[in-house]
C-alpha cells in the first residue's frame, strides 16, 4: 500500500542504541537482570512525521499530547515491550508519556520487531505496559462524532506501523511509517456558480455526513506489514464534520471527516441506509445532497464531495485520490448540471437498480403527484398516494388521517386511511392490488419507454433515453387487474433548476396579518421552452391534480399534440362535470366543465382539496396552506396561499390603471415583468400569459394574451381564487368556476 497522508504524512520514529553495555544504574527492575529493555541514548525522535493542514499542501508536525503507542517483540518471538505510550512534544520528537518510563535495548543482541498504533481506542482500552500485542485481537478504535475540531479529527485517525525488517541494537535507527486505516471524505464547496446563497449565509454553518457506522475494530493476526484490513460496526450515526467559522471563497473545503471503510453514498439495497451530505445554515434551513453512486470506501483514499447549492438543491460531482496525491480520473457528475444540453448530461440509474425519483429531494423518501426529471436514465417512484410520505414518515395530515374528513379518497371513492396505494382497502374486504402500469399520454413523442411495475408491484419503473429527452410533460397511471386507473402521475422533463425559487412580497391586506414573502418556483408547472417563441405549460382545473393537455404555445389557440404509448396521438377528451373525485381519478385525461347545478367538475362541495388545513374558508386571506394528496407540485413545493399575488397592484387590489400596475414597463408582452419586493422595488419576474381553458367547455382562449393563475384558495362555491392579468388588467384577488383550466406557479414548502 502507498504511504498515504489523512493527517498523518510517513511519521518516522528514531529508537537511538544505546553505544555500549548496560551499567548497573541504568537497569530497569533491579541488579541481576540478564537483559536491558530499550536504553534511551537519545529521546526519541520524529524525523518526518507530518500531519497535511484540511484544504491545503502544507503539513504541520504531531500536535503536542498526541499518543502513540508502541510494542515490540524479539526477534526469536517473545514480547518484549508490552504497551509502551509515547507522546509527542510538538516539535517533531516523542518522549515516553509516563515520566521515568525509560526502555532499553536487550543485553542479549536480540533484534526487535516492532508495532506502532495511533487511534482512539476505547474497547477494549490499552493499559500501559499490561496489554500486549498478542492480545489484540478485537481492538476498536471509534471515531468521533463531532469533527469540526481538529482535536477530534486527530482522535478519529487510525494509524498503524510495522517495519518488514527486524531492527538491531546496532543498525542506527529505527523509522517507522505509518499508514491509513480508514478513509477521509472531503466536502468542498463551488460557491461561484451556486444560486440562492451568498457566503455571508453561510457563516456558522454546518456540514453533516448521515448514517456512518463509526466503529473500526482491527486484528494483529490480520495486520500485515503497514496495512491490514478493519471491520466496520456500531450504529449508524450523523458525523458532523465541518462548522463554518471563517469567510469562504469558491472551491474551500467546508467539511472533512474520518471515516470506518464502509459503502458510501446512495443505490444501497437497504434505501434506508443510503448517506446524505447536509448544509445546515444558522437560520434552520438546511441543503442536503444525496451523492447517487454508492462507493466502498478503501484505507487511505480521501473521497472528495464537490457541491454546488441550486436553491433547495444540492448538486455534486466526486472524485477520489490518495492523500495529498494526483487525483484519480474517476470523476463524474452524479446528479444535476444544468450548463449541459440534456442529451449530454449523465445517465441516471439502470435497469437493474433505476435511480428512486422520490429521494431526490433530501435523501429521504419524499413523494408527490409530480416528479421533475432532468437527466437520461432509468427512474422508479413508489406506489404513494401525492404527498402521503415527507422526509421518509407517514404524512397522515395529506389525506385527512385520523379525521372523519371524506374529502381525499381514492378512486373507488373510499378514504386513503394508508399513505400506499396497495395498503389501501379494495370494495371486496381485501387490499387493492396493482396489476399494471401504463402510459397515459405525452406531449413529447417517445419521450418514456419501457414502463412497467418492479417484481414487488410497489414502485412504477421506466426510462427516457438519451436519444429521446426533450423538455415535456407525461402522465403514467398504476392500473388494477381491470384495467382501471388506481392512481397516475405527471412526469415532467426540464432542463430548468425548479428550485431556483423567485421571492416576491405581498401587500398586506386589511385584516391579514403582516406582508409575506413567497418564494415561487421560477416557472409555471410543467414548463416547456423547447421552442423558445412558442412556450407552453398544462392546465389544471382548481383542486384536481392531474395536467390537463396544454396549448401548443401560439396565440392561434390550439391543443399541443399528445401521444399514446403507441405513438399515436390521440385527444384530451372533454365533458360536462358534477362527477365524483373517484371518477376524476379514474379518468386523468378527461377535462370536466361547468355543468349547471352542481356547477363544478366535481359532485360535491369541497374546500380543502389543496390545503388540507383551510375548513370551509372562502375569504380572501393568507392562511398556511398545507399541502395535500391531490396538490399537483413536485416535492418541496406547494400551491401558493390566496394572498400570494397581492403584490403585483400598488395595494394589492384589484386594479384596471396602468399606473396602479407594479410592473416594470407598461408595455404588455404576451405577460408583464413584475416587480417582486414592493412598489416598484427589486428584481422583476416576468409572468407569462398563457392563456387558459374555458369553464363552460374547456376550449383554449387568448393564448398570449391572458394569464391566469390558481392559488389554494377556494372563493364562494362554486369558484377558486387566483390571479388574473391581461394588457388592461390585473387582478391578484379574482375569482372564477373551478372547472376552468388554469397554470399553475407553486411556492416552496
Amino acid at each position: 500500500m502507498k504511504k498515504r497522508d489523512l493527517f498523518h504524512w510517513a511519521m518516522g520514529v528514531m529508537l537511538t542504541p544505546w553505544l555500549g553495555s548496560c551499567a548497573a544504574d541504568d537497569v530497569i527492575g533491579g541488579a541481576g537482570r540478564e537483559e536491558c529493555d530499550i536504553i534511551l541514548g537519545q529521546p526519541i525522535t520524529v524525523t518526518s512525521a507530518t500531519r497535511a493542514t484540511d484544504g491545503s499542501t502544507s503539513s504541520t508536525p504531531f500536535d503536542s499530547g498526541e499518543i502513540v503507542w508502541l510494542w515490540a517483540n524479539k526477534s526469536g518471538g517473545s514480547e518484549y515491550i508490552k504497551a509502551w505510550q509515547l507522546k509527542a512534544d510538538g516539535n517533531g520528537g516523542f518522549s515516553s508519556a509516563t515520566a521515568g518510563n525509560a526502555k532499553y535495548w536487550p543485553s542479549d543482541g536480540s533484534s526487535l520487531n516492532v508495532y506502532a498504533l495511533h487511534g482512539n481506542f476505547k474497547n477494549p482500552s490499552i493499559t500501559e505496559g499490561t496489554t500486549s500485542w498478542s492480545s489484540l485481537t478485537s481492538l476498536t478504535h471509534t471515531v468521533e462524532a463531532d469533527q469540526s475540531t481538529d482535536e477530534n479529527k486527530r482522535l478519529s485517525d487510525l494509524l498503524y506501523s510495522h517495519p518488514s525488517s527486524a531492527f538491531a541494537p546496532n543498525s542506527g535507527s529505527v523509522e517507522l511509517t505509518f499508514d491509513h486505516l480508514l478513509a477521509k471524505i472531503t466536502v468542498k464547496l463551488n460557491l461561484s456558480n451556486s444560486v440562492g446563497i451568498t457566503a455571508s449565509e453561510l457563516s456558522n454553518a454546518t456540514v453533516t455526513l448521515t448514517k456512518i457506522q463509526p466503529d473500526a475494530t482491527i486484528s494483529n493476526t490480520l495486520l500485515t506489514g503497514n496495512s491490514g484490513p478493519t471491520s466496520t460496526t456500531g450504529t449508524r450515526t450523523t458525523i458532523t464534520s465541518g462548522k463554518i467559522t471563517s469567510s469562504i471563497t469558491s472551491g474551500d473545503v467546508i467539511g472533512s471527516a474520518i471515516v470506518p471503510l464502509q459503502n458510501f453514498g446512495g443505490g444501497k439495497s437497504d434505501a434506508s441506509q443510503n448517506n446524505v451530505i447536509t448544509i445546515t445554515l444558522s437560520d434552520g434551513r438546511s441543503f442536503s445532497y444525496k451523492p447517487t453512486a454508492n462507493v466502498a470506501l478503501s484505507a487511505g483514499r480521501e473521497y472528495t464531495y464537490t457541491l454546488t447549492i441550486l436553491g433547495k438543491q444540492i448538486t455534486g460531482s466526486w472524485s477520489v485520490s490518495d492523500f495529498i496525491s494526483a487525483t484519480d480520473s474517476i470523476s463524474f457528475k452524479d446528479n444535476f448540471d444544468y450548463l449541459a444540453d440534456l442529451k449530454n448530461r449523465a445517465y441516471l440509474g439502470s435497469s437493474s437498480d433505476p435511480h428512486d425519483l422520490s429521494c431526490d429531494y433530501n435523501g429521504q423518501m419524499n413523494t408527490a403527484n409530480c416528479y421533475v426529471v432532468t437527466h437520461p436514465g432509468y427512474y422508479k417512484f413508489p406506489l404513494v398516494y401525492g404527498n402521503a410520505i415527507k422526509n421518509g414518515a407517514t404524512n397522515a395530515i395529506a389525506y385527512g388521517g385520523g379525521t372523519s374528513s371524506t374529502t381525499f379518497v381514492n378512486h373507488l371513492g373510499n378514504q386513503i386511511t394508508d399513505p400506499y396505494i396497495y395498503n389501501n382497502s379494495n370494495n371486496n374486504s381485501g387490499k387493492l392490488e396493482a396489476n399494471s402500469a401504463a402510459l397515459v399520454w405525452q406531449d413529447a413523442q417517445n419521450l418514456i419507454s419501457n414502463i412497467g411495475l418492479s417484481s414487488d408491484n410497489h414502485y412504477i419503473q421506466f426510462e427516457i433515453t438519451k436519444e429521446n429527452i426533450e423538455q415535456g410533460n407525461a402522465v403514467i397511471a398504476v392500473k388494477d387487474e381491470s384495467g382501471t386507473i388506481m392512481w397516475s402521475w405527471h412526469i415532467w422533463v426540464t432542463n430548468k433548476n425548479v428550485y431556483e425559487t423567485v421571492p416576491i412580497k405581498t401587500v398586506a391586506l386589511s385584516g391579514l396579518t403582516s406582508e409575506h414573502t413567497y418564494n415561487f418556483m421560477p416557472v409555471p408547472l410543467g414548463w416547456d421552452d423547447d421552442i423558445p417563441d412558442q412556450p407552453n405549460c398544462p392546465y389544471y382545473q382548481w383542486g384536481r391534480k392531474d395536467p390537463l393537455c396544454p396549448s401548443d404555445g401560439t396565440t392561434l389557440n390550439k391543443d399541443k399534440t399528445l401521444y399514446n404509448s403507441s405513438g399515436n396521438s390521440f385527444t384530451m377528451t372533454r365533458t360536462s362535470g358534477g362527477v365524483s373525485t373517484g371518477t376524476s381519478i379514474q379518468n386523468p385525461t378527461t377535462y370536466y366543465f361547468y355543468k349547471s347545478s352542481p356547477w363544478d367538475w366535481n359532485s360535491t362541495t369541497y374546500y380543502d382539496y389543496w390545503n388540507a388545513t383551510n375548513g370551509t374558508t372562502t375569504s380572501m386571506n393568507d392562511n398556511a396552506v398545507v399541502k395535500t394528496v391531490y396538490d399537483p407540485n413536485p416535492v418541496g413545493f406547494k400551491m401558493p396561499s390566496p394572498d400570494a399575488f397581492t403584490g403585483f397592484t400598488n395595494d394589492g387590489s384589484d386594479q384596471s390603471q396602468s399606473s396602479n400596475f407594479n410592473v416594470e414597463s407598461t408595455s404588455f408582452n404576451n405577460g408583464w415583468n413584475f416587480y417582486t419586493q414592493g412598489w416598484e422595488t427589486g428584481t422583476t419576474d416576468f409572468w407569462r400569459a398563457n392563456g387558459y381553458r374555458g369553464y363552460r367547455s374547456g376550449s383554449l382562449f387568448w393564448v398570449g394574451s391572458y394569464g391566469r393563475y390558481w392559488s389554494a384558495g377556494p372563493a364562494p362555491y362554486p369558484k377558486g381564487r387566483y390571479l388574473e392579468f391581461h394588457s388592461s388588467y390585473v387582478g391578484p384577488q379574482y375569482c372564477l368556476e373551478r372547472t376552468s383550466g388554469f397554470s399553475v406557479r407553486p411556492v416552496s414548502e
